[in-house]
């Protein structure tokens, strides 16, 4: 059965050539340019896959496990299906994107000596930048901000730098690198930065840095946002008399009394 898939649409816009079932769902696949790509693809269990680059007039081999020799020569040693075939996993990994691989539409034959499905996929490489959480900051109170590399795949985790704005560039707290394993062939990474935030801190600006491993930077900068920690700081009442003499007459006087709160005055 042909069951052609196409993504990066505003809706699911499969179509099946035949009565035969043939499950899909929309993906958004991108990638950070020079890092590496997954396009999802499951079937049942087979022996061999073939992956094509979508083209007008022929047929340009990306993946060919067991012809390597017929892949075209942007793609050797570029590409991989990892995946266990024996459940089915068809999916394809390519490593170290290109820029020239924007739009890319590939699609998968299962089988190819076979009768068998073809499925098509249209995959568009994006410049993406790393997401940056900020749980809500209290002065003086331990807090973790998070760091993920963009994009899912396999191989060797980036690096992560943390560079903040305020005086000296760096921020002191624990930085931590964290890897997800999602599935046999896709990780996320991610790298925590805990610190004790203070009134240096607020509205200043934090960056994180994610280092691929062909020396490429793609960065994410967020503003941080401290605010006061009261439930820790005593009011300390107090009372201000002002008066105004003239002759060694008072004229004038003025009670005000008020509670001391940090550096903040409550009147």
């Amino acid at each position: 059965m042909n069951c052609p898939i196409i993504l990066f649409t505003q809706e699911n816009t499969t179509k099946f050539t035949n009565s035969e079932s043939c499950s899909s769902s929309l993906y958004v696949i991108t990638a950070v340019e020079g890092s590496c790509v997954v396009i999802p693809c499951q079937t049942q269990p087979h022996s061999r896959v073939i992956w094509y680059q979508y083209h007008k007039i022929n047929y340009p081999v990306v993946y060919d496990g067991l012809r390597p020799q017929t892949m075209e020569y942007q793609f050797r040693r570029r590409t991989s299906v990892p995946g266990d075939a024996s459940e089915g996993n068809c999916s394809l990994l390519i490593a170290n994107v290109k820029r020239n691989e924007d739009q890319l539409k590939v699609y998968v034959w299962i089988n190819p000596d076979q009768e068998s499905s073809q499925k098509f996929h249209e995959k568009t490489v994006t410049i993406l930048k790393p997401t940056v959480e900020i749980p809500p900051l209290t002065e003086g109170r331990e807090a973790t901000l998070t760091c993920t590399a963009p994009g899912l795949c396999s191989g060797s985790a980036p690096e992560f730098l943390w560079t903040w704005s305020g005086a000296g560039g760096s921020i002191s707290g624990n930085i931590t690198t964290l890897t997800d394993r999602l599935n046999a062939i896709a990780n996320r990474y991610s790298s925590t930065l805990t610190f004790n935030p203070s009134a240096e801190h607020h509205g200043t600006n934090i960056t994180c840095t994610v280092r691929l491993t062909d020396d490429r930077t793609t960065e994410e900068t967020v503003t941080l946002n401290v605010s006061c920690d009261q439930s820790e700081k005593p009011l300390i009442p107090f009372s201000l008399n002002i008066y105004y003499e003239e002759n060694g007459a008072l004229k004038w006087q003025h009670v005000i009394k008020a509670s001391l709160l940090g550096k903040s005055l409550i009147t």
